[in-house]
């Protein structure tokens, strides 16, 4: 078939604003799973017959889960799970639902199994065991932020997910164990411990079929997609930032990371960065406006300083703004900047 370029570009354009996670879409596929094997699907029955990809049920509205769904959808045998069971599963779903990153999810593992005390050492025997990963300190902080509430990008979204901590820490940060909102829940009964280990586990699976091969010694996946809270999570920044103060790349000095985020087609009321392909290997990037040659952000790049040899490069690019449902950026891997800063004029 050949379209012409109007034609191909009102394609694209339909397929951006597609979306495949709506309520409707989901319950057509949740009747149609249900009818085939004659019950209420679990999470994983999604993955294992072939159906959509169960991580949608996290994204249909604010504040999903897959408990959510069915509280809307099955109306004959809703779950039995109290407001702040329901709250906890959607955080959950919300910050390590898709399975981008084990750690937190073997932690919560080992609390189903019965696991109360030492729970940061057995992470880092676990990682090792089973994946091979050596965990830094830096690394089990963010788990720790994650697990505690404490990655939220301010006050207000901590206090929008208040009751949502799974871990109770020390004052050292070195002892962990369940936090008493966590036992609670878990001793109450109805069905939140069974919905809490039915999504470990598919986030779990999912790990391992979607997210299994790190890239060098990250928790990404090369071309893999990710949000700008998956990357500042997955690279162990201390806390969530907002997309509107990382402004395309932003530096975390603890971490010695810098993402960069490019939109590759601009809106035409947009700044023209005309950041851009020149081959396979080699990008044009553009710095923020108002940047100089002798700034912080070009040492950070360039990595001038002896306080920023280390630093790492990470590339995230996109189509464009519109994708209605991931908003999401593919990771292309590592980079390094080439040559001197070169002031230009945007258009």
């Amino acid at each position: 078939m050949h379209f012409d370029e109007i034609s191909r570009r009102r394609i694209y354009e339909a397929i951006d604003k597609a979306r495949t996670n709506s309520m409707q879409e989901l319950r057509k596929a949740y009747q149609l799973l249900k009818y085939q094997i004659g019950r209420v699907p679990a999470l994983m029955d999604f993955e294992a017959h072939g159906s959509i990809d169960a991580a949608k049920f996290f994204s249909f509205a604010p504040n999903a889960s897959y408990v959510e769904f069915l509280l809307k959808a099955e109306k004959d045998a809703p779950p039995e799970v109290r407001p702040a069971g329901r709250r906890m599963l959607s955080y959950l779903c919300a910050q390590v639902g898709r399975g981008q990153r084990v750690s937190e999810l073997l932690v919560l593992e080992s609390m189903l199994a019965g696991e109360r005390d030492n729970l940061r050492e057995v992470l880092i025997r676990r990682l090792e065991r089973e994946f091979s990963i050596k965990a830094s300190d830096l690394h089990l902080q963010s788990v720790a932020n994650v697990l505690t509430n404490n990655f939220a990008r301010n006050a207000d979204e901590r206090k929008r997910n208040e009751g949502c901590e799974f871990l109770s820490v020390s004052a050292d940060g070195r002892l962990w164990r369940p936090s008493a909102q966590l036992l609670e829940e878990l001793a109450h009964g109805g069905d939140f411990r069974r919905h809490l280990g039915e999504l470990v586990e598919f986030a779990l699976g999912r790990n391992r079929t979607e997210y299994g091969e790190r890239y060098a010694d990250t928790d990404l996946q090369l071309y893999a997609r990710y949000t700008y809270n998956d990357v500042c999570r997955l690279l162990n920044w201390p806390g969530n930032m907002p997309a509107n103060n990382i402004g395309g790349y932003r530096y975390d000095a603890a971490t010695r990371t810098l993402p960069v985020f490019i939109n590759y087609d601009k809106d035409e009321d947009a700044i023209k960065y005309h950041d851009r392909f020149v081959s396979p290997q080699s990008l044009i990037a553009l710095s923020k406006t108002g940047r100089r040659g002798d700034s912080s952000d070009a040492d950070h790049i360039y990595k001038r300083t002896e306080a920023d040899r280390g630093n790492r490069i990470y590339l995230f690019v996109r189509k464009n703004k519109n994708d209605q449902e991931a908003k999401s950026f593919y990771f292309l891997g590592e980079v390094e900047a080439r040559g001197a800063p070169q002031t230009i004029e945007l258009e």
